[in-house]
């Protein structure tokens, strides 16, 4: 019984210590970084829908009737576009075109050739690549910036998080006494997932920038089920406690009650 008794309260302080390294936890400021990225740059991370350009510089001298020939491809190609990009017979080896991304996360494959006549007259392949874009959900950050009794021209607004840049935004001209809601969006890839911290600067000293602030991206982690799992085996450690205290009020068997309560016979002989 009093086994019992000192396993119960054993239980009762570990999870009681438990909970309270959990809740601990819970307030401590938390960073969850991301997978480390396997593209090349940031520049390979484009988000869901957005309109981007594609852009190929390779003239050659002596070299005429540039040719050049994109194929994009996804697993999901809902919202792509365009597919292919074909120009024929141009004068150089200048080309840009503005390709939409898919509307689901995935990777989008691009695969780039371009071609031309060399000072022989001979089709020489001068440019070929494929590239892999990883495309994400979008994030947008907001701010709002203020200006002085002067106007300000030319700001550009910087937003960081954790330190590491996420893009900026030029404004040409805000005027004197006023406000001015600016954004910026972003892949969600590029956010690393948890407790971050939202850095906004200007390169203009007159304009007031808010305050760095902290944010929470991706769904907060859920400790829901500890609760649940400790208070069942507290109250089930409670049940031991009281059953092994209880005493045993199990009677004796009829024959043996009778067997110790039975008198001698008196020898009268």
């Amino acid at each position: 019984m009093i086994k019992n008794k000192v396993l119960a309260i054993t239980v009762i302080i570990i999870l009681m210590a438990s909970s309270l390294v959990i809740i601990t936890s819970l307030n401590t400021p938390e960073t969850m970084h991301a997978a480390s990225p396997t593209f090349n740059s940031a520049s390979a991370y484009k988000y869901t829908n957005e309109n981007f350009p594609i852009s190929v510089n390779k003239t050659k001298p002596g070299y005429y009737n540039y040719t050049i020939n994109i194929l994009m491809g996804a697993k999901n190609d809902t919202g792509l576009s365009p597919l292919s990009y074909h120009n024929f017979q141009k004068n150089s080896g200048n080309f840009t075109t503005k390709i939409r991304a898919p509307s689901k996360e995935e990777n989008l494959y691009v695969f780039i050739r371009e071609t031309a006549m060399n000072p022989k007259n001979k089709l020489t392949t001068i440019y070929s690549t494929e590239t892999t874009y990883n495309i994400s959900n979008p994030v947008t950050f907001n701010a709002t910036i203020k200006t002085s009794s002067a106007p300000a021209n030319n700001i550009t607004v910087y937003f960081s998080v954790n330190g590491h840049s996420m893009g900026s935004s030029y404004i040409s001209r805000i005027k004197a006494n006023s406000s001015y809601n600016d954004n910026i969006t972003v892949p969600g890839a590029l956010v690393p997932r948890g407790k971050d911290l939202l850095n906004i600067t200007t390169n203009n000293p007159s304009v007031t920038a808010p305050k760095a602030t902290y944010f929470y991206y991706g769904h907060p982690p859920n400790y829901d089920w500890v609760y649940y799992i400790s208070a069942a085996a507290i109250a089930f450690a409670i049940f031991i406690i009281l059953v092994s205290g209880k005493r045993n009020t199990v009677k004796a068997p009829k024959w043996k009650r009778q067997k110790k309560t039975k008198k001698p016979k008196n020898n009268t002989k």
